[in-house]
C-alpha cells in the first residue's frame, strides 16, 4: 500500500531498506535510500521537455515507462512482502499516463507473485505480466572500485560569481581535504549489475575513512598510470601539488608538495608513461611539469620541473572572466603517442579562446608546436574554451564555458588540431532560457556556465553538464554528417547543484554510469546511460561530499 506524497516521517532504516521503489511525481523524483539526508530528499525539477526522450525498450513485451518526462504521474509502490520490481513500476507509470489518471492518486500495489512476475494494481484496474529475462545482463565486473573525491576547504572558492552573491548554497559546509570511497564489490568474477540492479541501490557508496588533509583547496586529483599513488593540486592563490600513497582508508603523503609557481591550479594530470605530472594554474595561464620519481616504487615528485607560459598577446573580449585577467590555463590533456617519448599535448585557455596542440617530450619534458604554422585553434570570442576530449582517433571536442556550447575539431595525424571543413559549434541552452525555468540565475551570465566534457571511448556519445541550469546533455556524434555532426538527444537533472566534474564509466556494451561531482549540491551522484539510444535517467546521490569538486578512479 503507498500514496502519492512522501510519509511526514522516513520509515525504519530496514523498511527503507527493502522500499527501493522510486517515486514518481510531476516535476519532482525521489530515491528511496537507507538513510535519507536530514531534512528529507530535495526536490529534483526535471527541465523543459525540449531534449528529454524516453527510455528504449527493454525487452520483448515489455516497454519503458516515462520515468524521465516531467509529467509523470504519482507513483509509489510496494508490495506487502516488501518486494519490488523496478521495471513493473515503470510500465504501470506508462498506463496510468497513457489513461489520464490524476496525478492526486494514489496507485496502490495489492499484490506481487514473484516466481511468474505479475503485480495487480486494483484502483488501475490492471495486473502487470513481466516476463523473466534469465542471463539479460551476464557482463564482466564494473572495473571502478575505489574512488577519491577532492572538495574546496575554503567557502566561495572557485566562483566567477562571489561578487554577484555566489550561487545559493550552504555555505557553512566545507571540505576537509580527500576522501576515499569505496563501491560494495562481492566476487571479482561474478557477473556485473545489471540496469536494474544498479538502479536498486542508489546509495552505494562506503566512506572508507575520514578525509585526509592534503592542503588547502584540494580540489584535482589525478592517479598514476601504474602506481598506486595519486597526485593532487590546490587551488589557491600560491599553488602547489602533492603526491600521496592510496592506503586502505586513507592517502599518505610522500613528501612536502611542489609548488606550480603559479596561482589556482585547477587541473592535474600524468604523462601518459607517468614520468611527469602536470599542473594548470588558472590564475598564472601556466601549466607546470613536475617530474615524478621513477627511480623508486613510491613514484613521488621531485623537485625538478618545467613551465610552460602561455602567451598574454589576445585576450578574450569578456571582460568579467577574460580581458586584462591574462590566459587563464584551465586543463592539459595529453592524446596520441606520436614518437618515442612524444606525446601529442593539448593546453586550453580560457582567458584568450585558444587551444595549443604541443608534441611534448618525456625524455626531459620539453615541448613544440604540433604545427609552427598554426600553434593554436580559436574558439569563438568570449566562449571561454574549459576542456578538451578526444573522441575516437581523428575528432576532439571543446567544452565552451562561458557560452555553454560544445565545438567540434579535427585532430590531424600530426598531432595538430584544425577546425572541421564545416564548423560545428553547438548551442547547449534553449533560447528560452533561463526565463523558461530559473529566471533568478540570470544574474550570473544570464545563465551560462558549462563545466565538464565527457566521450565514450569510441566517440559515438558526448556528455556535457550545465551548472545553474543543474543538467547533463548527451549528444550523438556521427562523424559521416557533413554538416551537424553533433546532435542533442537527451538532458536529464544531475541530482545537485553545480556539477562540476563528470567521470564516465563504461559498464558493457549497453549501459554506462556518469558520476557527477557538485560544488554547491555537496555530493556525487550517478546518472545511467543507455548506449543504444542515449537516453539517461535521473541523477542519484551515491555519496556526500562537501564542495565536491573531482572524483578520481582509483582501480
Amino acid at each position: 500500500m503507498a500514496s502519492s506524497s512522501p510519509p511526514s516521517s522516513p520509515p525504519p532504516p530496514q523498511q527503507q531498506q527493502q522500499h527501493m521503489l522510486p517515486a514518481y511525481s510531476k516535476g519532482r523524483l525521489q530515491h528511496g535510500a537507507a538513510v535519507p539526508p536530514e531534512g528529507g530528499y530535495p526536490a529534483i525539477t526535471p527541465p523543459p521537455n525540449r531534449h528529454l526522450q524516453p527510455p528504449p525498450k527493454a525487452a520483448d513485451g515489455m516497454t519503458w515507462g516515462r520515468s524521465v518526462q516531467p509529467d509523470a504521474v504519482a507513483l509509489h509502490a510496494a508490495a506487502n512482502d516488501g518486494s519490488t520490481d523496478n521495471a513493473a513500476a515503470r510500465q504501470v507509470a506508462q498506463y496510468a499516463s497513457d489513461t489520464n489518471v490524476p496525478s492526486a492518486d494514489a496507485v496502490e500495489l495489492r499484490h506481487t507473485d514473484a516466481p511468474s512476475g505479475r503485480m495487480t494494481f486494483p484502483n488501475l484496474n490492471l495486473i502487470v505480466e513481466v516476463p523473466p529475462q534469465p542471463g539479460q545482463r551476464d557482463q564482466p565486473p564494473l572495473p571502478y572500485r575505489r574512488f577519491a573525491v577532492g572538495g574546496f576547504t575554503i567557502a566561495h572558492s572557485a566562483s566567477p560569481f562571489v561578487s554577484l552573491g555566489d550561487v545559493p548554497h550552504d555555505d557553512t559546509i566545507v571540505a576537509s581535504g580527500v576522501t576515499l570511497f569505496e563501491r560494495p564489490a562481492g566476487d571479482p568474477q561474478a557477473p556485473a549489475p545489471s540496469h536494474e540492479a544498479l538502479r536498486a541501490v542508489p546509495s552505494s557508496f562506503l566512506t572508507k575513512g575520514p578525509a585526509t588533509a592534503c592542503g588547502p583547496n584540494p580540489a584535482f586529483i589525478a592517479k598514476h598510470p601504474t602506481a598506486d599513488v595519486v597526485y593532487v593540486s590546490n587551488e589557491v592563490e600560491a599553488s602547489r601539488v602533492g603526491a600521496y600513497t592510496v592506503c586502505d582508508s586513507c592517502f599518505s603523503s610522500l613528501g612536502p608538495a611542489v609548488s606550480t609557481e603559479g596561482a589556482h591550479a585547477c587541473h592535474v594530470t600524468v604523462t601518459p608513461d607517468g614520468t611527469w605530472v602536470a599542473a594548470s594554474s588558472y590564475g598564472a595561464g601556466t601549466v607546470t611539469f613536475v617530474r615524478v620519481d621513477t627511480f623508486s616504487k613510491a613514484c613521488g615528485l621531485t623537485e625538478e620541473k618545467r613551465v610552460l607560459r602561455l602567451p598574454r598577446d589576445a585576450p578574450g573580449p569578456d571582460v568579467d572572466r577574460q580581458g586584462d585577467s591574462g590566459p587563464h590555463a584551465h586543463c592539459c590533456v595529453f592524446g596520441k603517442q606520436l614518437a618515442t617519448n612524444v606525446w601529442a599535448m593539448y593546453v586550453v585557455d580560457l582567458g584568450s579562446d585558444r587551444i595549443y596542440a604541443y608534441r611534448f617530450d618525456t625524455s626531459e619534458a620539453t615541448w613544440e608546436p604540433a604545427r609552427v604554422d598554426a600553434p593554436f585553434v580559436s574558439c569563438p570570442p568570449g566562449s571561454g574554451p574549459r576542456g578538451i576530449v578526444l573522441v575516437g582517433e581523428s575528432r576532439a571536442a571543446v567544452g565552451l564555458e562561458i557560452t555553454a556550447e560544445v565545438m567540434m575539431l579535427e585532430v590531424l595525424d600530426d598531432g595538430s588540431l584544425a577546425p572541421l571543413s564545416v564548423p560545428c559549434v553547438m548551442k547547449m541552452l534553449p533560447p528560452d532560457w533561463p526565463e523558461s525555468g530559473r529566471p533568478e540565475v540570470a544574474r550570473f551570465n544570464g545563465g551560462r556556465w558549462a563545466s565538464d566534457i565527457a566521450s565514450t571511448p569510441d566517440g559515438r556519445w558526448i556528455f556535457v553538464c550545465l551548472r545553474l541550469r543543474n543538467t547533463v546533455i548527451c549528444l550523438r556524434h556521427d562523424p559521416s554528417e557533413p554538416v551537424q555532426c553533433l546532435k542533442i538527444v537527451s538532458e536529464v537533472p544531475t541530482g545537485g547543484e553545480t556539477p562540476r566534474m563528470c567521470l564516465l564509466e563504461v559498464v558493457n556494451d549497453a549501459i554506462a554510469v556518469l558520476y557527477i561531482a557538485h560544488h554547491h549540491g555537496h555530493n556525487v551522484t550517478r546518472v545511467l546511460v543507455y548506449l543504444d539510444s542515449g537516453a539517461m535517467e535521473h541523477g542519484v546521490t551515491v555519496a556526500h561530499a562537501p564542495l565536491a569538486s573531482c572524483i578520481c578512479p582509483l582501480n
